[in-house]
C-alpha cells in the first residue's frame, strides 16, 4: 500500500497507541515521548511494597530473636533451680573450689587422722555428686572418684605423700568444670 504525498505516517491517529515515533512539541521542539508526557510522580507502590516486606522481615527476626532468648532464660532458670541443692552442698565448705584439690586435706598430724580427713572429703564429694544436677554430676563423680583412688592407695602402701596427694587431686579437679558452674548457677 502507497500513501499520498504528504501524508506524515508518523501523525497521531485516533488509534494511536503510543507505537508512533516522536513528536515534538511547538515550545522547545524537544522530542516528547510516552514517559516524558507523564508528570514526574513517586510510584507509591515502589516505595510501599520494599517497605512492607522490610517490616515483615524484621518483624520475623525480632520475633525469632524474643523466642531464642526467652528459651534461653526459661533453660538457665530451670538449671538454676535444679542447683539448688548442689549450691547448698557446696555452700558446706566454703571457699574450698578456691583451694587447690577443692581444699584436700593434707594438714594432718598423723597417717589415721589424715586418713579420716580424707575419708571425709570423699563422703562430702559423694554427697555433693547425689545432689548435682546431670549436666555437672560427671565432673563431681569424678573429684569423689580420685579421692577414693588415693585413700586406697595410702591404705594399701600405709604411707602417705602429701604432696604427690594434692597433686593428684589438683590435677582433677583443675579440670573440672565445677567452679565455672558453680559460680553461674550458685550466686
Amino acid at each position: 500500500m502507497t500513501l499520498p504525498p504528504g501524508d506524515d505516517i508518523n501523525r497521531p491517529s485516533s488509534f494511536d497507541f503510543g507505537l508512533s515515533g516522536p513528536t515534538t512539541t511547538a515550545a522547545d521542539d524537544a522530542p516528547l515521548t510516552r514517559r516524558s508526557a507523564r508528570l514526574a510522580a513517586v510510584d507509591s507502590r515502589s516505595l510501599a511494597v520494599p517497605l512492607v516486606i522490610a517490616l515483615i522481615v524484621v518483624a520475623v527476626l525480632g520475633g525469632a530473636a524474643f523466642a531464642g532468648w526467652y528459651l534461653v532464660k526459661t533453660s538457665e532458670d530451670e538449671v538454676k533451680a535444679d542447683s539448688a541443692a548442689f549450691c547448698a552442698a557446696l555452700a558446706e565448705n566454703p571457699g574450698a573450689l578456691a583451694q587447690p584439690g577443692f581444699g584436700w586435706p593434707t594438714d594432718g598430724a598423723d597417717l589415721t587422722t589424715t586418713l579420716d580427713l580424707m575419708k571425709d572429703y570423699r563422703k562430702h564429694w559423694r554427697a555433693i555428686a547425689k545432689a548435682a544436677p546431670p549436666t555437672i554430676k560427671p565432673d563431681v563423680k569424678a573429684v569423689a572418684a580420685a579421692a577414693g583412688v588415693i585413700i586406697e592407695g595410702i591404705e594399701t602402701s600405709k604411707t602417705i605423700d602429701r604432696p604427690t596427694t594434692l597433686a593428684k587431686m589438683d590435677a582433677v579437679t583443675s579440670k573440672t568444670a565445677i567452679p565455672a558452674w558453680s559460680a553461674k548457677y550458685c550466686e
